[in-house]
């Protein structure tokens, strides 16, 4: 051969580079498939609780300017009878959160939008159902315009919904509900100080205490969950193979756009949107202030502070479990990201694949049997399909008769002894019935019967 050293180099070359392969990955230190899995267990948790955080973010500090607002109040001189009892006890905006039997198409258009106020601040809720249920799959949840509402049944070739005549960029897929609010806490103290008829000014004073104490524990919670969105952004920021879009930044964007939407909404109406307003300060101070933080945070690491060490995954389940257990405000942050898990669970769909059979493959039949069956029961079956595969082909090219087209004795049918005489004189093979074959009339060899046809065929 004229390339053998040719293949002698490329089987050298290729030797040393296996070996090279598996000497370098017997170096690697092994690594716990675990860790992994905790990893992206971690940042699983942490982009279900983004959403769910920054609202109990906004929730948490309306609560405090709610209750400051009590306190003030107390302090006036204004406060007495019906509305001095009013501003008594501690109130705050708790989330309920409502699963649907169903998915559903809804519009988010001012025009398809009630609003309800809470605490002063108007919030948006749903009153349009365009597609009740839908079934619309490959779609996010939450996001309005998102590009797969085009696919909705409400939605027509001209892009607008067919019930509320809106575009389907005004449209969103949702799985749960989430309304606000007031709920009472009633303070033990300032209600003994009712029972026994004190005076008002001894009343207020406490009330005024209660709810400092009330307001200063909002405090502490907001500094919590506020520490933890920055823990987890760093985490992420870490971990992360691909350039990283911090997701709560994009979040709180996102509310302010809608805030901004709704007093431009509210003010062409007439209604008064002051509490709005402060809302929409209060979340645009909130986004400069994590991006502030977040910018420090990496600049102490990167100066290696051992004080701003990035959490482990170990690190990350404490920290969400010490965020379950915030006063006030753990139980609806733990119910508010079971939902957001349930709903990305719900909206995924597993595609399954069934190759295609063909009707004709019924006759294999015999390779379904179970993979357990012996060699021996295996090559029965072989050798029984490739006899019957030899049979037929003897019968369509053998024969003891030169010609395709004439059958075999031992399948044709004659009238008399003479007319199979007159067949075999032609080949030399007659033999009388009931007689026993006799010695040769000639010492050359007989050709055997079709060889004539298979020559032919050969030579075609």
């Amino acid at each position: 051969m004229d390339n053998l050293d040719d293949f002698r180099k490329s089987w050298d070359r290729s030797t040393k580079y296996t070996r090279a392969l598996l000497e370098h990955v017997e170096s690697l230190e092994p690594h716990q498939v675990k860790s992994t899995l905790s990893i992206n267990r971690a940042r699983e948790v942490i982009a279900q609780l983004t959403q769910p955080m920054a609202d109990i973010t906004d929730n948490i500090e309306r609560t405090i300017r709610l209750n400051q607002d009590k306190i003030d109040e107390l302090r006036s001189a204004k406060s007495k009878g019906k509305s001095l009892e009013r501003s008594l006890h501690f109130e705050r905006i708790e989330i309920d959160v409502e699963r649907l039997r169903e998915p559903r198409t809804v519009c988010k258009h001012p025009e398809c939008v009630e609003l309800k106020e809470v605490a002063g601040v108007k919030r948006p809720i749903y009153k349009s159902f365009c597609h009740d249920p839908c079934g619309l799959t490959d779609v996010e949840e939450e996001v309005m315009g998102h590009v797969q509402m085009m696919n909705c049944a409400a939605i027509d070739r001209s892009g607008y919904c067919r019930k509320c005549r809106h575009h389907w960029q005004q449209h969103l897929h949702i799985r749960y509900t989430q309304t606000e609010r007031i709920v009472q806490d009633i303070d033990a103290d300032v209600q003994a100080k009712l029972d026994a008829n004190a005076s008002d000014l001894v009343v207020k004073r406490e009330a005024i205490k209660a709810l400092k104490k009330k307001v200063k524990d909002l405090e502490k919670s907001l500094k919590e969950v506020q520490d933890a969105a920055i823990k987890f952004g760093l985490y992420l920021k870490k971990k992360s193979i691909t350039p990283y879009n911090d997701a709560m930044i994009e979040y709180l964007d996102l509310l302010i756009n809608e805030e901004k939407r709704q007093i431009s909404h509210c003010s062409a109406c007439g209604q008064d949107t002051t509490k709005n307003e402060e809302r929409l300060e209060t979340l645009e101070q909130n986004r400069t202030k994590y991006g502030q933080r977040i910018k420090l945070l990496e600049t102490e690491m990167s100066k290696s502070n051992d004080s701003y060490a990035v959490l482990d995954e170990q690190g990350v389940d404490d920290q969400v479990k010490k965020l379950y257990n915030l006063k006030h405000f753990g139980k609806d942050l733990q119910a508010m990201r079971e939902m957001v898990e349930w709903s990305k669970a719900s909206g995924y769909r597993e595609q399954e694949l069934r190759p295609r059979i063909a009707k004709n493959m019924s006759t294999l039949s015999w390779l379904s049997s179970p993979v357990s069956n012996t060699a021996s029961a295996v090559g029965s079956r072989v050798r029984g399909a490739v006899g019957a595969v030899s049979s037929a082909a003897g019968g369509l090219f053998g024969g003891r008769r030169g010609s395709a087209s004439q059958p075999s004795n031992s399948t044709r049918s004659y009238d008399s002894d003479e007319e199979m005489k007159e067949e075999d004189d032609r080949s030399g093979t007659y033999q009388p019935r009931g007689t026993k074959r006799g010695q040769a009339k000639t010492d050359s060899p007989t050709r055997p019967g079709g060889y004539s046809f298979r020559e032919r065929k050969r030579r075609f």
